[in-house]
This record gives structure tokens, C-alpha cells and sequence, in this order.
């Protein structure tokens, strides 16, 4: 008799055996969410570019959003994302949370 076995899901990136260049491989994803929403969209990590800027746009472009209403990008469950420096750490397998500047009209 076996005994049950608990798999916990830790993507990680790794550089493939045959892969020539440094770049993440075409399925590394990550994923983003509107704030206070329960469901993800799936990003591709060599989508985000590697700035802060170009993060908020591939963010605000799959969210349907306007960039300047993203007002903080949290990678959950507590780190802020605001620099460059943050954008280049991010792995795959990430989850992300969108916050928003209140509109007008709420």
C-alpha cells in the first residue's frame, strides 16, 4: 500500500539544454489580476520587456486598462513592484495583483 503523496507546483525558471541565448522560454508565464478580483490572466514573461514602464503597459494592454489609472503592481502576496530593478527579478510562475487610481466617477 502507498502512501498519498501532497505535489506543491514551484515553477522555476531554468536555462534549457539546448536554448543559445539567455532569453525565458516560450511558455514561462506569469500571472496578473485586477484588485479584488479572484480570477488571473496569463502573461508571457517575454511580454513584459524589462523596465517598469513596459510592465505597466503589457499589464494595462491585457487588463483592458488605461495605463495611467494603474497606480501600484504588487507581486502577491506583499512585495511592490516600482523599479526597473523589481521588473528584472520577476520569474515565471509569478503572481501579480493591479491596483488603480479612483476614477471620477466613484
Amino acid at each position: 500500500m502507498t502512501t498519498p503523496v501532497n505535489v506543491i507546483y514551484c515553477p522555476v525558471i531554468s536555462p534549457s539544454a539546448n536554448s543559445t541565448t539567455s532569453s525565458p522560454s516560450a511558455d514561462a508565464t506569469i500571472k496578473v489580476r485586477m484588485a479584488g478580483s479572484e480570477d488571473f490572466f496569463e502573461v508571457e514573461l517575454a511580454d513584459i520587456g524589462d523596465t517598469y514602464t513596459s510592465l505597466v503597459n503589457c499589464f494595462a494592454d491585457e487588463l483592458d486598462v488605461k495605463t495611467e489609472t494603474i497606480s501600484k503592481i504588487r507581486k502577491l502576496p506583499n512585495i511592490l513592484i516600482r523599479k526597473d530593478r523589481d521588473v528584472k527579478r520577476i520569474k515565471s510562475g509569478s503572481e501579480f495583483e493591479v491596483e488603480f487610481t479612483a476614477t471620477e466617477n466613484s
